[in-house]
């Protein structure tokens, strides 16, 4: 049987961070699930049990970032896989969005993944091995009166 992966996700409350948190642990491995609410892992935690630990993350705060992934890493004692996964997005139609706020959204995704990787690198290199993976997603939807979502 071959060594379970140990998994670090960001947003793994929704999303593609939530499927790829419940794919890696109905493969039987292991995952640090990080959400900014924590109740929001309730139900991985009850499914899956120690296989999750679930920390709570605000990604645009660069010393918890550091914490978090040094807790988790701790826990498992190594990490194989990071993925980087934001759980929020600015979604609007897109003649009407506020600039300003998407910049915002933008910034604090930059933010949370440059954070992450920064975390993970030192660590993966000691270990001489592991994998980064960063999702993002961008939908248009033309449906309503030839206005675009964004």
């Amino acid at each position: 049987m071959a060594t379970p992966k140990i998994w670090f996700i960001t947003g793994a409350a929704f999303g593609f961070g939530r499927i790829w948190a419940e794919s890696a642990l109905q493969c039987g491995d292991k995952v640090i699930a990080t959400a900014a609410n924590l109740d929001d892992l309730d139900d991985l935690v009850a499914r899956f049990g120690e296989a999750v630990l679930p920390l709570q993350l605000n990604g645009t705060r660069q010393d918890r970032v550091f914490k978090v992934f040094t807790e988790g890493h701790r826990h498992f004692g190594r990490i194989d896989v990071v993925l980087c996964s934001t759980d929020h997005t600015y979604q609007g139609v897109i003649d009407a969005l506020e600039l300003r706020l998407v910049r915002s959204s933008l910034s604090g995704s930059l933010r949370c993944a440059v954070s992450v990787l920064q975390s993970a690198l030192p660590y993966l290199k000691q270990q001489g091995h592991g994998q980064i993976l960063t999702l993002s997603s961008i939908s248009v939807d033309a449906r309503r009166q030839n206005r675009y979502l964004l």
